[in-house]
């Protein structure tokens, strides 16, 4: 008797081993805008969030909940955009903590921020430059979350870089804006290089000091970048 009670126990737990196995893992919870559920709001969710509107990739509900920041049922590209703004740091996300009341104000530096333009849903209100009419020329927009101050198209001269010294350079001025605004974009059509930057921008900081950005890709994703130059 004792053999044939064995003998069902052993089945049950062998059912009951197969059934757990079966059973789906609890779902992960996406934070508002990280649509790919990497952990990270970044430029691919605002493409991914883009091309859904565009009808073009379809997202699970779980993801579509997410790209939905404005919160009213579908996605649309000013749900990309905002997405976009987050992951360039120019927009909090909806999940980070809440900020103490009434804290102390630092002086803010800007941020620039650079998307491919096939991914900006809205060209209307960009300032348009085109350094390369090529066919192989790249076209990207450029942000930046507060106004600055000589912002300049550059072609980088001489780059070079070493161990010691980093990078060396000159630049030759392509354009410039006396003011460059978070409400109007650069719209910047331009030569990428291969190995070396090509194309840069400069502008003066809120700070008062000079930055030098280079347009670049990202070895990541082949995004386009911007890399500081020092």
């Amino acid at each position: 008797m004792s053999q044939r009670i064995k003998k069902y126990a052993s089945l049950l737990l062998t059912a009951a081993l197969i059934l757990c196995a079966a059973l789906p893992a609890a779902a992960k919870e996406l934070s508002p805008g990280d649509v790919n559920g990497d952990g990270r709001v970044n430029s691919t969710d605002a493409r991914l969030a883009l091309r859904a509107a565009a009808r073009l990739d379809p997202l699970t509900d779980a993801q579509a909940a997410v790209a939905d920041m404005n919160g009213d049922g579908k996605v649309r590209s000013d749900d990309a955009r905002v997405i976009l703004r987050i992951a360039a740091k120019l927009d909090p996300s909806p999940a980070d903590p809440e900020p103490a009341t009434n804290p102390p104000v630092p002086q803010k530096n800007a941020t620039l921020a650079v998307l491919d333009a096939k991914y900006v849903p809205n060209l209307s209100d960009v300032v348009r430059f085109t350094s390369d009419g090529s066919e192989y020329a790249a076209r990207a927009v450029i942000f930046t979350d507060v106004p600055v101050r000589n912002l300049r198209v550059v072609e980088f001269t001489d780059m070079d870089w070493s161990m010691e010294r980093g990078y060396t350079f000159g630049t030759k001025e392509l354009f410039r804006l006396a003011a460059f605004t978070p409400e109007h974009p650069l719209l910047l059509t331009f030569t990428m290089g291969e190995i070396m930057p090509v194309t840069g921008i400069s502008y003066t900081d809120t700070d008062g000091a000079a930055r030098v950005l280079a347009l670049s890709y990202n070895g990541d994703d082949g995004s386009v970048c911007l890399m500081e130059l020092d």
